[in-house]
């Protein structure tokens, strides 16, 4: 069994989630901060001001200074609640502001990471899997703070996953920085996605898990390993993207709307055969038995499985495939193939019915234009359907 797919749940990479910032920063912000209270209070009793009485000669001057009023001297501290939540919504967002609000040396014990050292490359793995987290609530007493979080990455938001609760840091903070860091993540809403990708990985780019994962299912953080981690979670987001489209061309397709059809293939060239066999399907009581999409070396190509009341009748099922081109969020083409199982039956039929009622073809008859731009479809289904029982008894032996 490949590697990836051995990977445990709580191997699964998590988000990680530290990095540094040196607490002399604060320091000197504080010091410099003191410094200026000082110089203020000096300037104000050197320049004390000298008012005039009335009546008084030039020079004759009573002094009305008084020291100014100065808080104590006070720091820059952020609020723990404020540097919670930015450290929080920062994974995956920005490597820099993350590390931004966490102290040298702190405290890691976050799923997959439990050094400072290395932190700014998980973080680094965050951003290049689009990994963004959203505190629902932090709250907390002190210097302690709990916050409570959801995930989401391009991946999960191309499929509608979610994540669904039971996800929070517990973060201590001191003089601004967070100090320690501790992570409990549920990745189970996630976690068929990221099979999929290991069986995708393994299909279409044989060799990369091992350039990019360590034997424990971890990622592998050097800059080379981090630059194609880039490029398939890309590629791996076009793909759901693709897949997406599919999904929603083969709802309109049996919609049996072809409102819902124009909406998504109106800009398919080939349309009038899409909207041909859809409404050939209604008419003859169509019943999907399953569907796929799927897309190799950037090419999607659906399937649909059907029988219908004229399948029934000749004893066949159906296999519909389309080759679909997309522009955008747009089908732009659409290449459709059809077969039967067993082959062949389907065929005869259609045969036989140009020998034995070639008006039914004519520019007049009810399947002119035969999944081209024929204005009677359903007419053209149900006329097969109700000669059928003519051609069996023909063509059958006895």
């Amino acid at each position: 069994m490949h590697l990836m797919r051995q990977m445990r749940r709580m191997d699964l990479p998590s988000k990680p989630l530290l990095l540094n910032r040196s607490r002399d920063v604060a320091l000197h912000a504080r010091l410099g901060a003191l410094a200026l209270v000082v110089a203020l209070a000096a300037c104000a009793d050197d320049g004390a001001t000298m008012s005039e009485s009335p009546g008084t000669t030039s020079g004759a001057a009573t002094s009305t200074s008084t020291a100014p009023t100065v808080a104590s001297p006070s720091t820059t501290t952020v609020p723990p609640l404020v540097v919670a939540r930015t450290f929080v919504e920062s994974v995956g967002d920005s490597t820099e502001q993350a590390m931004s609000v966490v102290a040298p040396g702190a405290a890691v014990d976050v799923d997959g990471a439990n050094t400072i050292g290395d932190l700014e490359a998980w973080l680094d793995w965050n951003a290049a899997l689009g990994w963004r987290h959203i505190a629902v609530d932090c709250a907390g007493t002190g210097e302690q703070i709990v916050c409570d979080y959801e995930y989401t990455n391009p991946w999960m938001e191309q499929t509608g996953i979610e994540s669904e609760g039971g996800n929070a840091f517990t973060l201590q903070i001191e003089d601004g920085l967070i100090t320690s860091i501790l992570e409990m993540t549920d990745l189970g809403p996630f976690w068929p996605l990221w099979l999929d990708f290991t069986d995708w990985l393994d299909i279409e780019h044989p060799g990369a898990a091992e350039r990019i994962t360590k034997p424990n299912g971890d990622p592998v953080l050097e800059e080379e390993a981090l630059t194609e981690w880039r490029a398939l979670a890309q590629e791996f987001t076009e793909r759901l993207a693709l897949l997406k489209i599919g999904d929603a061309y083969l709802d309109a397709l049996l919609s049996f709307d072809p409102t819902e059809l124009e909406l998504i293939a109106g800009y398919d060239p080939n349309i009038y055969e899409d909207l041909y066999l859809q409404a050939w399907l209604k008419a003859l009581n169509n019943r999907l038995s399953d569907r796929s999409c799927n897309v190799s070396g950037g090419r999607l190509v659906c399937t649909i499985e059907t029988a219908d009341d004229l399948g029934d009748l000749l004893d066949v099922t159906y296999v519909d495939s389309f080759a679909i081109s997309v522009s955008g969020e747009r089908i732009v083409r659409n290449i459709w193939s059809s077969s039967t199982v067993p082959d062949g039956p389907l065929n005869a039929y259609q045969d036989w019915l140009r020998s034995e009622q070639p008006g039914l073809f004519n520019q007049s008859g009810v399947c002119s234009g035969f999944f081209q731009r024929g204005p009677t479809p359903e007419d053209c289904a149900l006329v097969w359907l109700e000669l059928a029982p003519a051609y069996l008894e023909a063509t059958t032996d006895g």
